[in-house]
């Protein structure tokens, strides 16, 4: 049935009475405008972190590959590592040293007729403080040794220097953002895409509002002594949850 609405922007036309499958993975239709609310969604928690005084990190993991390999396995593989990453001691040991605050996760699947299935993890880390480029990495190198012997476990493996690991901080002004948000949230939309993208290169969107740490890991005593990050209570707008946002214990 058309529908005409009146709006504060002015009159407005829509259709209603159809049946939505709600799948951002299946549907073209659907993903479009999942992606659009996630988006929505994911600028918001960033914009409360900026108010806030705390800071973010975008974390790639990723999992080497091979054409024989299905991708029930790979996907058993990557949900059994974030598992790993994301619960245990080490976690809640992270999350004391590095003020975590919570997570935003989306998997991207690209297909490639020379490497077959492949997955990666992007997931936007909030911190309490505005956390130094340093330890930032630390924390994105304690994630992935979790990681690693979770994926060794279900017969995967990974590299931190080989694609394995990235880890940067996101600079939280407003274009930034948003581009953020957008390639977050647009991971399943493109797997209903009329495009491909092909798997080799980065699997980040290099931007010049994000910063691009320089190689090499940084020594643990940076998350000791006066390095660690002073915990506070700020704003609890950070701490909503929204689609693929996981919360910190207390």
């Amino acid at each position: 049935m058309l529908r005409l609405s009146e709006t504060a922007e002015g009159r407005r036309a829509g259709v209603a009475g159809l049946m939505a499958c709600g799948s951002p993975w299946a549907c073209p239709v659907c993903a479009r405008r999942i992606a659009g609310r996630r988006a929505s969604d994911v600028a918001e928690v960033l914009t409360a972190v900026e108010r806030s005084q705390g800071s973010a990190g975008l974390l790639t993991l990723t999992m080497r590959h091979s054409r024989k390999d299905t991708l029930r396995d790979m996907w058993a593989a990557l949900s059994a590592a974030w598992g790993s990453v994301t619960s245990g001691r080490g976690w809640v040991k992270d999350q004391e040293v590095f003020g975590i605050r919570g997570w935003i996760r989306t998997t991207e699947y690209t297909h490639s007729p020379e490497t077959g299935h492949h997955l990666d993890v992007h997931a936007v880390i909030v911190f309490e403080d505005r956390l130094s480029r340093d330890l930032m990495e630390e924390a994105g190198y304690r994630a992935f040794e979790r990681w690693e012997r979770a994926l060794t476990r279900k017969g995967f493996s990974a590299i931190a220097d080989k694609g394995g690991l990235d880890m940067r901080p996101i600079v939280l002004t407003a274009d930034s953002i948003e581009q953020v948000a957008e390639y977050v949230s647009k991971a399943a939309f493109e797997v209903t895409s009329t495009h491909t993208k092909r798997v080799e290169g980065t699997a980040v969107r290099r931007s010049r509002s994000w910063p691009m740490p320089a190689r090499g890991r940084p020594s643990p005593s940076n998350c000791g002594g006066s390095g660690k990050p002073h915990r506070s209570e700020k704003n609890g707008h950070v701490q909503q949850r929204v689609e693929g946002v996981g919360r910190c214990r207390p």
